[in-house]
């Protein structure tokens, strides 16, 4: 595995309990990996296409490209454990890189041709930044596919069990905040507040998520908008993942979680984005 040297002191998967409890919440993760893979797959078989999944965290989505044909595949994420917890599961048949989304590209040169980064964008400290870096490891015309969930992206107006989830998690959030005093949880709760209000006015959206692409060189080449589905006992699972980062006790995790009232249907809706890198 190569490492670097970035400061992971603000990430809150770095912990190895973490990253083990990460995989309990798998099966709503892959989700997501299969909706990329039906969005984005043509050179995915392809054994002379060499792909990325950065912010790969344990795995989850890099199972899914290794079942679909992935054979160059290298594995990408700033928490050593996370990678760990991947490296187990796959051994030789991934490369492992320990680097951050702003600073991966000096392990390549020009020569990747496509990159996913799933249910990750979110936690990027510098989208610009990250842009950039694509455009450094990437070939011309190479593909660069992420998603983005709520509270992170705006839909719109919501249907009644999107709402009623988006109220429980901005309730669970809120909660969170009296026992953890994460410089995240603030940010979580106003996103949340803002969708419940329907005030949707500096929320990134399609619209400002082309922008911001356009505006760094890059091409949308494809949009669409999948739903997670779930229910009360995996909405939990996500909210015992995100206390384990949050809540290094786990009597005080426990009894907190045990104290939290889930939705009866977990509901999300994600926006992927297929963007054409380096596209002269």
């Amino acid at each position: 595995m190569h490492k670097s040297n970035q400061d992971t002191s603000l990430n809150p998967f770095t912990s190895e309990e973490a990253s083990e409890n990460y995989s309990n919440a798998d099966f709503l993760y892959e989700q997501s990996a299969r909706h990329a893979v039906n969005f984005f797959s043509p050179l995915i078989a392809d054994p002379d296409s060499k792909i990325i999944d950065l912010g790969t965290g344990t795995g989850v989505s890099a199972k899914v490209l290794i079942e679909n044909g992935a054979k160059n595949l290298t594995l990408i994420d700033p928490s050593v454990a996370m990678l760990q917890q991947a490296e187990k599961k796959f051994s030789a048949a991934a490369s492992y890189i320990q680097a951050g989304a702003e600073d991966f590209a000096v392990h390549f040169n020009h020569d990747v041709d496509v990159i996913y980064a799933l249910n990750c964008f979110h936690l990027f400290s510098d989208i610009g930044a990250v842009f950039e870096e694509i455009k450094k490891a990437s070939k011309p015309n190479a593909h660069f596919i992420f998603n983005v969930s709520m509270p992170s992206f705006c839909f719109g107006l919501m249907p009644e069990d999107e709402y009623n989830c988006v109220k429980a998690n901005r309730d669970f959030y809120n909660n969170l905040a009296l026992v953890s005093d994460s410089p995240l949880i603030g940010n979580t709760v106003r996103l949340f507040d803002k969708l419940l209000n329907e005030d949707f006015e500096g929320l990134v959206s399609k619209t400002v998520m082309t922008e911001l692409i356009n505006s760094c060189g890059l091409k949308l080449e494809n949009y669409a908008e999948y739903a997670i589905e779930g229910d009360s006992k995996a909405q939990k699972i996500i909210w015992e993942l995100i206390s384990t980062c949050l809540i290094p006790v786990k009597e005080e995790r426990l009894d907190f979680l045990n104290n939290q009232k889930a939705p009866e249907k977990m509901f999300f809706r994600q926006a992927f984005f297929d963007i054409l890198v380096n596209n002269d």
